[in-house]
């Protein structure tokens, strides 16, 4: 059975951040410490650390909270999945929300979100939403 890292990896952050937890841990893969790089730059996340040596890699994540202790990190939805993938171009990512939601996307210039993958002119796989 295969494992979707990605899901496995948001959901464990909304989760943490749904019950006060501030640093998450998680297995290092190139596009989990780039998908926690993107939270990162959209303020979601405070910081993003690669931990251990060749075997045992680990991704450090410390949450991002208001002044009011609730998470920034409010849902997550998974919107291409392992069975499914969904791509868009970059002229396809609409702005949604204004700042208070944002699709995340794998492209070829890296893990982006959509304000960036516009403004770069690229397309990719839409991986989640993050609101």
């Amino acid at each position: 059975m295969a494992r979707d890292q990605v899901a496995e990896l948001i959901n464990k952050i909304h989760n943490a951040g749904a019950v006060g937890h501030a640093v998450v841990t998680f297995g290092y893969s190139e596009l989990s410490h780039g998908i926690a790089l993107a939270l990162e730059k959209e303020g979601y996340l405070k910081s993003s650390l690669k931990k251990g040596k060749k075997g045992g890699k680990m991704l450090e994540i410390e949450i991002n909270y208001d002044e009011f202790g609730k998470s920034l990190v409010h849902g997550v939805k998974r919107l291409s999945h392992l069975s499914k993938r969904i791509y868009k171009k970059s002229r396809e990512l609409t702005p949604s929300r204004g700042s208070y939601e944002h699709v995340i996307l794998s492209t070829p210039a890296g893990v982006l979100s959509d304000k960036d993958a516009r403004a770069k002119h690229v397309g990719g796989e839409v991986l989640f939403k993050i609101w």
